[in-house]
């Protein structure tokens, strides 16, 4: 058994969908990992109706269940998520460096990039 808690915070609607695009793109890169885990959140997030205001995930917690026999194990994953605005100066640069970078860097396909040795 899987079960997902999400504490959401209150956040303007520019972050929401500037944090809900990057949500959904680590969702792929991870889709073969949990995407049923990614699908259970997505609603609860960023979307009027799901919850009382735009909002983005404070935290994150996993619980994963396991029973064999008459006994049960249970394994809790947290993540805690601090949205910060405006970026520093270390944030900036460490963003110019990835520009940068970039150029460097080979463009390969999604599928590409999924593919395991």
């Amino acid at each position: 058994m899987v079960i997902y808690k999400i504490k959401l915070a209150a956040a303007g609607k520019g972050i929401v969908e500037q944090n809900r695009e990057f949500c959904d793109w680590y969702a792929r890169l991870n889709a073969g990992d949990d995407p049923a885990g990614a699908a259970a959140v997505r609603p609860a997030v960023g979307q009027p109706g799901h919850c009382p205001a735009r909002a983005t995930a404070r935290q994150i917690e996993l619980t994963l269940v396991s029973k064999k026999g008459d006994s049960a194990h249970q394994t809790v994953i947290r993540s805690e998520h601090q949205l910060v605005q405006p970026l520093s100066r270390a944030d900036l640069e460490r963003l110019a460096t990835a520009q940068q970078n970039m150029q460097a860097f080979k463009l390969v396909s999604f599928e590409e990039y999924r593919k395991r040795d």
